[in-house]
């Protein structure tokens, strides 16, 4: 094997992911991997996995603690077998992994492998050591909440595989109280054990390295820390690697560590504090941890109460994505849910139906407001607050619509409740602030499934509440479903806005930047011209499926769900490949999707063949070019100015909005007469293609 290796070792939670997705980028002739003998849920690289480890080790060996890292440091420890056949089993283990790769670099990120640091340079001659510490407070507090190791998602023991214990390595003093610790104070004695396993290999070794989490990803100079790494990392007496390092990668969030079971250090117990000090402390203090005087007066407080886990607390790291969804829908759904109550409504106060319709209209066009103002607050206070605090409007608002006694007042409110639209903007900025440009643009993808899914059904579900219950019970629904999302939104929507501005006046002077950035501009006209497609099939296609075709109402209502059935396709697309592929690549793709389809719909209905298929199949293919090309060109909007995410996506939302109206407008008004299908299809296809110049314009722009 010819192969520079370099091994990434930690006891996990540490950070040892983020290198495996961007090593591979920064340095030259570079192949990075985490956890490689690891199943996933995916099964194509499960194949791959089981052609270099074979079935035994990636399942039942690795339940056992025979193989895999964490198996050979268990037996390495314990002292179940020699060094010598554990140095043999490490490089047949991974040997045929590496003669696979193509690269001559290798950097492997894996916590277990602390067990093995010291035999590591005996399997593989040459090879660099990095060791990776972390604060043991926040250590143990993100094993806690993760579940992983001694808790509710420890697969290893679930499957009564073993973990490592005391009196395995003959520590006599904890082995006779470790049936009866909790996975907090076992969680202790682990960090202690591989702070100074890792020490060791680090003496011992000098072609090892130590460095501390925090002086990586959290310190001021992380960026000069993490230079150093790379320099030692890229040095080999054969060859120096060249390296190109972003620091700005070093402000996304390395992982969550969400605290549903156990807070941050401040909210432990005296007796918590003092039994990680006293396993801890001494190594706590050599890498500077430990000298806050919060930390020495908690240790000082008098408290004999056993150690326990705290109660839940308001989230502190990145959201599950499921809660994105949840709140996007609901910020969607509001829009049109009561749209079939409006005669209703008409009916109750006593008004003209398009007096009643300014609740939706008058909606539509304050959220194109809000979410102007609401992307900037957002960068200026914080993703969490904006969004907590416009779900508590929303709710108000929602109670007031229900005990509304005259129009001016129902209006009044249904306007406030367009402050949900900060779930739309700013979840786009969450995501945008938790990954990588072309991830965010996957993450999209699905998101935009659900901005699908909800206008189809929600007035379906309006309805039925109004039949049965009358149109008071749809805002009834509002209001209890803000409730739901405010409370998932507290426990679970930790800050992801990392870079807030420091005063409104710092903030607006560097709008410029966004203003004048033709890329943000190219994405934003992208997104908004194809949107565009859709609201002129909405303006247009009810008209043409009645004077055209003769529809009935209950198929003009299938045939104008078509062109969002065609998105949802490709949104799903979009969320399997956007990461694989350039931003620009899946824009253009669905732009010449949905040209290709109207020009071929237009050109066959101007030759006189007008038939359901021609117009309503052209759609779907409009639909379905939209979903490829809206996430990548969202996440595109969101990337120009990461600084700015917010107000980036207020302003590209907002531009969507009012464009779509227009578009719908103009289509309403120019649909008609003999032509009608053709005209359709010509203003869907005239949209369609200034959003495909945009995209071409972005493309040339990045070259």
């Amino acid at each position: 094997m010819n192969k520079d290796l370099v091994f990434i070792v930690s006891g996990g939670r540490t950070g040892t992911a983020f290198f495996a997705n961007h090593m591979g980028t920064v340095v030259e002739d570079c192949i990075a991997v985490h956890d490689p003998d690891t199943v996933v849920a995916n099964w194509r690289s499960n194949w791959h996995k089981m052609r270099s480890f074979g079935v035994y080790n990636l399942s039942l060996g690795r339940l056992l603690g025979r193989t895999g890292a964490r198996g050979l440091s268990l037996r390495h420890l314990s002292g179940s077998s020699s060094a010598d056949r554990l140095v043999t089993e490490i490089r047949r283990h991974r040997e045929r992994f590496y003669d696979r790769l193509e690269a001559p670099l290798v950097v492997e990120s894996h916590g277990p492998w602390y067990g093995v640091a010291d035999l590591l340079p005996r399997a593989f001659p040459g090879c660099k050591i990095i060791g990776l510490l972390r604060d043991p407070r926040d250590w143990v507090l993100s094993w806690v909440n993760h579940g992983g190791r001694y808790g509710d998602r420890d697969m290893a023991r679930r499957f009564g595989g073993r973990r490592l214990e005391p009196a395995m390595i003959g520590d006599g003093e904890w082995a006779g109280r470790w049936p009866k610790m909790t996975p907090f104070e076992k969680l202790c004695w682990e960090w202690r054990l591989q702070c100074r396993l890792l020490a060791r290999a680090a003496e011992k070794n000098p072609q090892a390295r130590l460095f501390t989490f925090e002086s990586l990803f959290v310190a001021e100079d992380r960026a000069d820390t993490v230079r150093r790494m790379l320099d030692f990392l890229t040095d080999f007496p054969h060859r120096r690697y060249a390296y190109s390092f972003d620091p700005t990668v070093l402000d996304r969030p390395v992982h969550g560590s969400k605290h549903r079971l156990m807070g941050p250090w401040p909210s432990w117990s005296p007796d918590q504090a003092r039994f990680l000090d006293g396993l801890c402390g001494e190594a706590m203090v050599e890498y500077g941890y430990g000298g806050e005087p919060e930390w020495r007066s908690l240790l000082e407080k008098k408290d004999h109460a056993r150690a326990r886990v705290p109660m839940p607390l308001p989230a502190t790291s990145p959201p599950r994505f499921a809660t994105l969804i949840l709140l996007s829908g609901l910020s969607i759904l509001t829009l049109n849910m009561f749209v079939p109550s409006l005669t209703s409504i008409a009916r109750h106060f006593s008004v003209d139906y398009a007096v009643v319709n300014l609740s939706v209209a008058g909606y539509a066009a304050m959220t194109a407001l809000l979410q102007l103002v609401m992307g900037p607050l957002s960068d200026r206070f914080g993703r969490r607050p904006v969004i907590l605090a416009g779900l508590v409007l929303f709710v108000l608002a929602s109670l007031g619509c229900v005990l509304a006694d005259d129009i001016g007042t129902f209006l009044f409110f249904r306007l406030l409740q367009a402050a949900i639209a900060s779930g739309h903007a700013v979840s786009m900025a969450v995501i945008r602030d938790t990954a990588p440009t072309q991830k965010a643009a996957s993450l999209m993808g699905y998101l935009a499934m659900a901005w699908a899914v909800a206008p189809m059904l929600g007035p379906l579900f309006g309805g039925t509440l109004d039949e049965f219950f009358g149109w008071r019970a749809n805002f009834w629904a509002f209001l209890v479903f803000g409730l739901a999302v405010f409370a998932l939104c507290w426990i679970d929507l930790g800050e992801t806005n990392q870079q807030k501005s420091e005063t409104f006046a710092k903030q607006f002077r560097e709008y410029p930047e966004l203003l004048r950035a033709r890329r943000f501009w190219g994405y934003a006209l992208c997104s908004a011209f194809s949107i565009g497609t859709f609201f002129a099939y909405l303006g247009g296609a009810p008209l043409v499926a009645t004077q055209v075709f003769q529809m009935s109402p209950a198929m003009v209502g299938v045939t104008v769900g078509i062109i969002t059935a065609g998105f949802m396709t490709g949104s799903f697309l979009s969320g399997r490949f956007a990461a694989r592929h350039r931003l620009t690549t899946m824009m253009i793709t669905g732009r010449l999707v949905a040209c290709v389809g109207l020009s071929a719909g237009l050109a066959l209905t101007l030759v006189g063949v007008v038939n359901e298929a021609t117009v309503f199949g052209a759609a779907l293919l409009a639909g379905l070019g939209n979903g490829l090309t809206n996430p990548s060109s969202h996440a595109g909007a969101l990337s120009v100015r990461p600084r700015l995410a917010g107000s980036a996506a207020g302003l590209s939302s907002a531009l969507i909005v009012a464009l779509g109206a227009a578009v719908s407008g103009l289509t309403g008004t120019v649909v008609g007469g003999a032509h009608a299908a053709s005209v359709l299809l010509a203003v869907m296809l005239a949209s369609a293609l200034i959003g495909l110049a945009a995209a071409l314009a972005v493309r040339r722009l990045e070259r």
